[in-house]
């Protein structure tokens, strides 16, 4: 388990009609209570509910394609750069970030999801003040679920595939990475210089 650090209290006060920090005075005082995310659950759980997350935005941004192909859409920036790191079978992943930067990579991932749901401010803002990570993305994929089963029945009935050509419709819209690909910036996507054509070159190194 991690456990969030303890809540600051922070004391401020209104003068003038602005609210500034300040000491406890005999004026009105408003208590802001600040919060950290936190998770009951292992890494790999909480890997596998993002890597569902970020292929059901995907996939429902590409059947939205299909559906309005005059209009544009496309991946968040910050998604892109917040995701989850790739599962590949039969490979286990390699964390280089300590568990405090870990969490804080799953908070911005899980508020730039947030940001691209077609719901109402009210429910967004039932999202990001639920505290905890895995009861905010199990919301997030109750939702995207929800918005995958309408576009998938708008797709049948506009005839843009049938339903058992729907399943390899999906298989082949997510093996297409163009959408992910535009998005990364090149830092992200650095490789080594002695790394050519799939092998490793053998080269001169100085000590």
């Amino acid at each position: 388990m991690h456990a969030a650090s303890s809540p600051t209290l922070l004391r401020t006060r209104f003068i003038e009609g602005r609210l500034i920090c300040g000491h406890t005075s005999s004026r009105a005082c408003v208590q802001v209570q600040v919060f950290t995310d936190y998770t009951e659950e292992k890494n790999e759980y909480l890997d596998a509910m993002e890597n569902s997350i970020f292929e059901k935005v995907r996939l429902n941004l590409k059947f939205m394609k299909l559906l309005y192909p005059a209009k544009k859409f496309s991946l968040d920036s910050h998604l892109v750069r917040y995701r989850p790191p790739s599962m590949t079978s039969g490979i286990r992943s390699v964390r280089i970030m300590d568990e405090a930067a870990e969490l804080d990579r799953r908070t911005k991932f899980s508020f730039a999801v947030t940001e691209m749901l077609s719901i109402a401010a009210p429910t967004k803002l039932v999202l990001m003040q639920d505290h905890r990570v895995e009861q905010r993305y199990a919301r997030s994929l109750r939702i995207l679920e929800r918005g995958g089963d309408f576009l998938r029945e708008e797709i049948k009935k506009k005839n843009i595939v049938t339903e058992e050509g729907l399943a390899r419709l999906q298989r082949d819209l997510l093996q297409d990475r163009g959408d992910v690909d535009e998005i990364i910036a090149p830092a992200d996507s650095w490789h080594a210089d002695n790394f050519v054509d799939g092998g490793w070159q053998m080269r001169p190194i100085l000590f």
